[in-house]
């Protein structure tokens, strides 16, 4: 009986998820959403992160993120779902932002782009953004000037003319210094993009 459970757990975690863990459910008036700026012409984040000292917003996304705990994951895409209604309410299409470098990360946006973008009944454009090329991980370098200049032309747009005269939402699931998620806002707007939004579910405290 005990080989069998293992047999199913690690199936679970061969297709990308773990067993559900105990996560604790967060309502929707216990978020305190921040304000981000840059490249963009509007973007929160739900709350901040730290590895440090974890909030309950924290433990979620460390658990979807790094743990592969699917409810996890449907209680931040709900959270996340509620807010973009309120705070967005004009959008056109849906953009999750690739890596600048090789990871698991974007198996995680994805999933939560394509499940926002299913609650929202708004078209995901998961090939927009193209990664020319790989780079350096941004937490090697400790100052703003140098992650920008790492990401700099490491994307490009496959299809310039579905952006042109669109409100698109560029989503991500953390937010630390921002020059991914700039770097792709000023290629969106030399395509015309309308406008660009950016939604991530936190933000670091490395940069304020």
């Amino acid at each position: 009986m005990k080989f069998i459970r293992i047999s199913i757990d690690l199936i679970k975690k061969l297709r990308g998820w773990i067993l559900a863990d105990e996560i604790r459910p967060l309502s929707f008036s216990e978020l305190k959403p921040l304000t981000l700026a840059g490249n963009f012409d509007l973007g929160y984040a739900l709350g901040k992160y730290s590895e440090k000292k974890r909030t309950e917003l924290g433990k979620l996304i460390y658990h979807f993120k790094y743990k592969k705990n699917r409810k996890a994951g449907e209680i931040l895409v709900d959270l996340s779902y509620q807010f973009i209604k309120q705070s967005y309410p004009i959008l056109d299409i849906i953009v999750p932002v690739p890596p600048a470098v090789a990871s698991t990360h974007f198996f995680v946006n994805r999933f939560f782009s394509k499940s926002l973008a299913e609650k929202l009944q708004k078209p995901l454009e998961n090939k927009l953004i193209h990664r020319i090329r790989f780079v350096p991980e941004q937490k090697i370098f400790r100052n703003l000037k140098d992650e920008k200049e790492n990401v700099r032309d490491s994307f490009k747009l496959t299809e310039p003319q579905k952006v042109k005269n669109k409100t698109l939402l560029l989503i991500d699931d953390i937010y630390d210094t921002g020059a991914t998620v700039n770097e792709i806002s000023h290629l969106l707007k030399s395509a015309f993009a309308h406008q660009v939004f950016v939604f991530t579910i936190a933000k670091t405290g490395f940069y304020v």
